[in-house]
């Protein structure tokens, strides 16, 4: 009967030691997930520090972007008006020398006229001159 509970407690024991052996290679493989776990957190922690200064970056620069395509969208518009002054002032020209082409035609007719008449006079001035 001795024998009996000897044999039993041996495979207890046995049985205890698989366990145990079991429970121990748990243990460690747990200590290896939490070591790599801990080590995917401060990866993930550096990561989210790195998006926040991108993320800050990237502001910055659409701000500068901002800045600038006013600059040129201003300097574009003060163009733009220099422009059509220069378009008044070449049309306000272009209008004053028609206007004086006008005068000077006129004035050509007239002269031609003129002439005529003083050549008429001239004519009749000879004429009684010569009775």
């Amino acid at each position: 009967f001795m024998k009996e509970e000897i044999d039993a407690l041996k495979s207890e024991i046995e049985d205890f030691s698989k366990t145990h052996g079991q429970l121990d290679v748990a243990r460690s493989m747990i200590e290896k997930h939490s070591a790599k776990n801990l080590d995917l957190e401060n990866e993930n922690s550096k990561q989210r520090i790195r998006l926040t200064y991108l993320t800050d970056e990237l502001q910055t620069l659409r701000e500068e972007v901002k800045v600038k395509t006013n600059k040129v969208e201003s300097i574009t518009n003060l163009k733009n008006k220099q422009l059509k002054e220069v378009e008044d002032k070449l049309l306000e020209s272009k209008y004053k020398i028609v206007e004086k082409d006008y005068t000077i035609s006129n004035l050509m007719e007239n002269t031609e006229e003129i002439k005529k008449e003083l050549c008429d006079l001239r004519t009749e001035l000879t004429a009684l001159l010569s009775e």
